[in-house]
């Protein structure tokens, strides 16, 4: 995943807010389900944008190496994207 790579919030997926900082996701579609707290949520709601973005978005709210941050999301998008809640433009 490049910094341009382009994420949106696929269709069909239903989001619920349980608690502050915590988001449960369901596609409706395959009926796969995540939970994501911190920094998850907060790339979550980055959505709708690139990856270098929502890099950004992590990095400016949490005390994380740049490196450490990027490897992290890239593996958490790209689950996301294999289970149909992430879809890349």
């Amino acid at each position: 995943m490049t910094d341009t790579t382009r994420l949106q919030k696929a269709a069909g997926v239903m989001e619920s807010r349980p608690e502050a900082g915590t988001v449960v996701l369901l596609n409706l579609n395959s009926n796969a389900y995540f939970s994501l707290e911190g920094a998850g949520a907060v790339a979550w709601d980055a959505l709708d944008a690139t990856f270098g973005e929502v890099l950004g978005t992590v990095l400016d709210e949490f005390e994380v190496e740049p490196e450490v941050a990027r490897r992290d999301l890239s593996e958490l998008l790209e689950e996301l994207v294999q289970n149909g809640l992430v879809r890349v433009e």
